[in-house]
């Protein structure tokens, strides 16, 4: 038998609570992969993949559906005042050391938007998130992941379009590509960041699991 696709088992081994599943697929997969080859094994187990994440994130929030779209509010609720956040802490950095004097203003607030505002603030709260929605980790992080994406788009669409179209002077036509580059870190990096920290925190759940039933 050959390997079936790494990537859609990777997928369906962070939803699932177990090794059962994948297992029970890869057993198939075998069956499919003898009767019908390998190129249809493949596509039948990323079709098959699909549907089972499906199925394993539904039941995951009917186990317990208000706790879990709490964990997502206040997740989401929290991800809104990270700007707010990364300011405050760059003010103390900036009031305790004297940054000016080896990096321009300029320079130094973009790096750490883009560092800790963008990467690692987003990341640590996705971790959080995932750890108290234990054994629903990926469910929360992928619900996360596209409210982050749906809100980001709406936010950063009404930014653009007033930067871009709404004044002519040209302060404004300057902002308006700062913007669209911000917009674009925002709606790729953000929601990256927010990925890696749920399935960093579903792996190391996962390990102990894992090393507790043995």
């Amino acid at each position: 038998m050959t390997s079936p696709p790494r990537l859609a088992l990777w997928l369906v081994t962070l939803f699932s609570p177990d090794e059962a599943v994948p297992g029970d697929l890869l057993e198939e997969y075998a069956t499919v992969e003898a009767n019908k080859g390998r190129m249809s094994a493949r596509r039948w187990f990323w079709r098959q993949s699909g549907r089972t994440i499906a199925h394993l994130a539904l039941s995951q929030f009917l186990l317990a559906p208000w706790s879990t779209g709490l964990i997502l509010v206040t997740a989401y609720a929290t991800l809104w005042y990270t700007p707010w956040v990364s300011v405050t802490l760059a003010e103390g950095l900036l009031a305790r050391y004297p940054v000016y004097e080896y990096i321009s203003a300029p320079a130094f607030w973009w790096i750490y938007e883009f560092a800790f505002g963008t990467i690692l603030l987003p990341l640590t709260i996705a971790n959080i998130a995932a750890r108290v929605a234990r054994r629903r980790e990926m469910i929360v992080t992928t619900a996360l992941v596209f409210a982050v994406i749906a809100g980001s788009s709406c936010f950063w669409g009404w930014q653009i379009w007033l930067s871009w179209f709404y004044v002519d002077e040209w302060p404004y036509f300057f902002y308006g590509r700062q913007r669209t580059l911000r917009a674009a870190f925002s709606l790729t990096v953000l929601p990256f960041a927010v990925l890696v920290g749920g399935v960093i925190q579903r792996q190391i759940g996962s390990a102990a699991h894992h090393h507790l039933i043995s």
